[in-house]
This record gives C-alpha cells, sequence and structure tokens, in this order.
C-alpha cells in the first residue's frame, strides 16, 4: 500500500505527494485560481476546471459499461458504479452507519467529532464540509447558479431547483397516510403529519409554549426578545414576521386580493375574508316554536 507521508495541517487527511497536498491546502485558503470563462465560477485545480466545463458543453465522454450510462467525470462513474454492486465497506465506529466511500465516512465522522475545519472567509462561519462553504458563499455573493426554465427563478442549489420544478408539473410524490394528502416536499409532508399527531418538538425555553416546526419557534423568540425587523417604508412601523409587514403594506398600497366569490367584496387579509364569508352561510336553526304544527291525524 502506497504510504501517505504529506499529511494537511488543518484537517485529517493525508497524501503521497507534496503536489496533492499543496493543491489541498488551497481549500482551506480558499485560493481559487483557475476560472470558468462562460460562468466565472473558480477552482483549484485545472482538473476539476476541465470537468466543470462539460457542464456548459454537455460533454459526457465516461460510460458505465453495464447500462451505458454516461457520466462527465471519472469520479461520477465511479460513484455510479456502486450502486450496481451496493458494496458499503467503510463502517463508522461509533454508530455502526456504512458508506460506498472513504471520503464520505470521513465526512460522516464529522458530525460525531463536531469538527469544522472549513471557514466562511467573509462572516468566518465554521462548516464540517468545504461544499457546505461553497453553497454558503452564495449567500453573499449572491449567485443562483441553478435556474427554472418555466418561470427563471434562480436557485443556489440544484435540489432546490427541482423542488421548485414540482410546483409547475404538479408532482407531489409525498403522501400523508393518514389523510391522503400529497406533498411536493418530505419536510412539509413531516411537519403535516404533526397536524394528525399533535407533536409539537419545537419548546421555548422562555415560555411554556411548544410549535409545530422550528421556524414557527424562531418568529415567536422574536416577541421574548422584541426583535422587530420588518420595517415599513412608508410609515416605519415595524414587525416581528414579514407576512405580517406585507399585510400591513396593503394599507398603503390598497391592495386587496382576497375576494368573496359569492359577492366580489374585496379583502387586504385571508381572515377578513373568512370572517365575511360567514354572513353568507344560512342559518338552519329548528326552534320549534317557529315550525308550523302538523295535525297528528294526518300521519296515518
Amino acid at each position: 500500500m502506497e504510504q501517505k507521508k504529506f499529511p494537511c495541517k488543518l484537517c485529517d487527511k493525508s497524501f503521497s505527494e507534496s503536489g496533492s497536498l499543496t493543491r489541498h491546502v488551497r481549500k482551506h485558503k480558499g485560493e481559487k485560481k483557475h476560472f470558468c470563462s462562460s460562468c466565472g465560477k473558480g477552482f483549484y485545480e485545472t482538473t476539476r476546471l476541465r470537468e466543470h466545463m462539460r457542464m456548459h458543453s454537455g460533454e459526457k465522454p465516461v460510460q458505465c459499461d453495464q447500462c451505458l450510462k454516461s457520466f462527465a467525470t471519472m469520479n461520477g462513474l465511479k460513484s455510479h458504479m456502486k450502486s450496481h454492486t451496493d458494496e458499503r465497506n467503510y463502517v463508522c465506529d461509533i454508530c455502526k452507519k456504512s458508506f460506498q466511500h472513504s471520503f464520505v465516512l470521513r465526512k460522516h465522522l464529522r458530525v460525531h467529532s463536531g469538527e469544522k475545519p472549513y471557514n466562511c472567509k467573509i462572516c468566518g462561519k465554521a462548516f464540517s464540509q468545504s461544499y457546505y462553504v461553497t453553497i454558503h458563499m452564495r449567500q453573499h455573493t449572491g449567485e443562483l447558479p441553478y435556474t427554472c426554465n418555466v418561470c427563471c427563478k434562480g436557485f443556489t442549489q440544484n435540489h432546490q431547483l427541482k423542488i421548485h420544478s414540482r410546483i409547475h408539473s404538479g408532482y407531489k410524490p409525498y403522501i400523508c397516510a393518514i389523510c391522503g394528502k400529497s406533498f411536493a416536499r418530505s419536510g412539509d409532508l413531516h411537519k403535516h403529519t404533526r397536524s394528525h399527531t399533535g407533536e409539537k418538538p419545537f419548546a421555548c425555553a422562555v415560555c411554556p409554549k411548544a410549535y409545530v416546526t422550528s421556524s414557527h419557534l424562531k418568529v415567536h423568540m422574536r416577541m421574548h426578545n422584541n426583535e422587530r425587523n420588518f420595517i415599513c417604508n412608508y410609515c416605519g412601523a415595524a414587525f416581528f414576521e414579514k407576512r405580517i409587514l406585507r399585510e400591513h403594506i396593503r394599507k398603503h398600497t390598497g391592495e386587496q386580493p382576497y375576494v368573496c366569490p359569492v359577492c366580489n367584496k374585496s379583502f387586504t387579509q385571508s381572515g377578513a375574508l373568512s370572517a365575511h364569508r360567514k354572513k353568507h352561510e344560512v342559518k338552519t336553526d329548528c326552534d320549534e316554536n317557529h315550525v308550523d304544527k302538523v295535525d297528528p291525524t294526518l300521519l296515518y
């Protein structure tokens, strides 16, 4: 077995050649010297740039000899080949979870150790994988490399685009086993299921309140901290939620997007429409004092 005598001082990786170590250290330092002429994306190595360029050209020179599926890179093919054998030879000693690749196991071990060797150069936030830094950096740069070909909306990650595309296609693969309601995202199904079970796993540390989702808890915590981060540009009023700000702005703009289907009256808030619709509901109270008496002899 080839000896790897060049260890990285910043993480647990080691290399058999000094050149490989030098290229690896660039990832920690964030030194990207090779840039794509089509989209401007930067890379640490020329080989990675060449592989990236195939995304623009559509070139897939590497082919699986079992199913004839083609790939842009050799690493893509190697990962794919494991799907034919389902070999998982790399096992975590702590939780016994198994993996197809040694590098995936190394990344997984950071879940247990809490190690986060990759830092954002702008805000200092730390991550367990370099990939997460790349995704995070797009928040600072505003880069949205994945674009919907239907509505042109951009996304930072490919899986976000895939989920978004289901809005246009109507594809909802996640179905509630209790009521049959379907969802485009698995996370939405999990949240919905709690409406049946009554589970509220996100508890407030200040008061006894608990919530179905973490986002609802975050909004609630702003009330304790008096964080009114959403400011009206018209009058300066501040709000805990963006949703409440949107409703407030309609008072200034006059927008009334909620329309009654019975009388066409419009409202700025959905709650106001719901209250209004109750006026159209027909009352069916059967007070016996108001019911005409029937001669009992007519019933026989």
